[in-house]
């Protein structure tokens, strides 16, 4: 079986892919997707105050790694969007030991208020860390953030070396 296309104006096949008798598949020609990628690191703690439902954004001021994202971070609790499609988003968050819950999400400024990949974790008084992700659909110049809460009684940090890693996965 071959997948072919033609140019417009033209009766010319191209073949795309080949699909031979036993199941093998040929990709002739590379999938062309534009590729948009960031790796963010939180270099110092976030202080976190203790609230049963209050959650607050996490500072990520250290790029690491990008591909198509703007470099401009003058929130670098915000992650703003160079296109619009499906990203997957990762996070990684330490935090410092007590005894509480702690917890994290990731927010689109397109959608407040609804919270995606959250993951909850009860703790003894260890270092913890909770992780998450989620394929979330967003416009152009729209926003992704990661939140967190716990309600160990008193402020609690964050540690450096959470990280947050968004990729573009496809168009919407």
């Amino acid at each position: 079986l071959r997948l072919s296309t033609t140019s417009p104006g033209t009766t010319t096949r191209t073949t795309r892919m080949t699909i031979g008798a036993n199941g093998t598949t040929i990709f002739t020609q590379p999938i062309l997707q534009p590729r948009y990628y960031i790796t963010a690191t939180e270099s110092t703690s976030t202080a976190i105050l203790s609230s049963s439902s209050a959650i607050y954004p996490v500072n990520f001021p250290t790029t690491k790694t990008k591909v198509g994202w703007s470099t401009s971070l003058s929130d670098p609790t915000k992650f703003f969007a160079p296109v619009a499609g499906r990203y997957m988003v990762t996070y990684v968050i330490r935090w410092n030991a007590a005894s509480s819950w702690r917890y994290a999400s990731i927010e689109l400024s397109s959608d407040p208020g609804t919270l995606y990949g959250a993951s909850q974790i009860a703790n003894s008084g260890d270092f913890t860390i909770v992780t998450g992700s989620a394929m979330v659909s967003i416009n152009a110049n729209d926003f992704i953030r990661i939140m967190v809460g716990q309600n160990s009684g008193s402020t609690l940090s964050t540690t450096g070396g959470s990280l947050l890693t968004i990729d573009y996965f496809s168009p919407l």
